[in-house]
């Protein structure tokens, strides 16, 4: 073989080796891209199944506990059609009859037009319309009329020391003055009690919010935030307005 023809071999060998390690790196990058592809899938099915999951408790929770807030709203609406507080002296014993319903009530309380309790459930807990943090007679004698009012929760007196919160409706005069206010003060420990049966797995929480902002309890709490306020988070607080829920992820609190 002439020297040119060893040329031409040599030359169409060293082509055939990199056509070989051409090929061989095309195949090694479309394994590696399938199973990226593979992978990212498999995070969006997982994305999605836990999506769903928790919308499923979601929805869960929100029916729970909007179906407890509105039963006691039941029976505060009942009392609101009684008339204003001057009718309501003698309705105690009626009150105790619908408060057999409400496990989660801890007392319902009327108050005249100038705060004082002319009829209640029993003796305890006791309500100071006068402290600041239990704004909700003030909020019913500024206001024609706002509706249900949902107190922001606070710790009870050194005799029991549970987290209460207060639902409380107007009553109006004749001609539509100022009569009075129903309210109920309602056992946070209720909730958390549901909550606890909902099992989330590690990291999970389950929070009750106001619609300020303010935590009326989380389960678990390991950071004490039950009635902190951080300020209305604006996104799901309007996003659960708009549509009536919320479905999604935040920053945890």
């Amino acid at each position: 073989m002439t020297l040119r023809g060893r040329l031409r071999a040599a030359l169409e060998r060293v082509s055939l080796v990199r056509l070989l390690i051409g090929l061989g790196l095309v195949l090694v990058a479309i394994n590696i891209g399938s199973a990226v592809w593979d992978a990212l899938g498999d995070r969006e099915r997982i994305f999605q199944d836990v999506q769903r999951d928790a919308s499923n408790i979601t929805s869960l929770l929100a029916e729970q506990t909007a179906g407890g807030l509105e039963a006691v709203d039941l029976v505060l609406r009942d009392v609101q059609r009684m008339g204003p507080a001057s009718r309501l002296r003698n309705a105690a014993p009626r009150l105790r009859d619908e408060l057999t319903h409400l496990s989660q009530v801890a007392a319902i309380l009327v108050f005249d037009e100038q705060g004082r309790v002319i009829a209640r459930t029993n003796q305890t807990p006791r309500l100071d319309v006068a402290r600041p943090e239990r704004p909700f007679f003030s909020v019913h004698t500024q206001a024609k009329d706002v509706g249900l009012y949902v107190s922001e929760p606070y710790l009870g007196g050194p005799a029991d020391g549970y987290w209460r919160f207060v639902l409380s409706r107007r009553l109006s005069a004749p001609g539509g003055g100022f009569g009075g206010v129903v309210a109920a003060v309602v056992e946070v420990e209720s909730y958390e009690r549901f909550y606890r049966m909902i099992d989330l797995g590690d990291g999970g929480f389950i929070t009750f919010f106001s619609g300020d902002g303010t935590i009326i309890t989380r389960v678990p709490d390991p950071m004490q935030v039950k009635g902190k306020n951080f300020g209305s988070p604006s996104s799901l607080i309007e996003l659960a307005r708009r549509n009536g829920r919320f479905d999604g992820r935040i920053v945890s609190l």
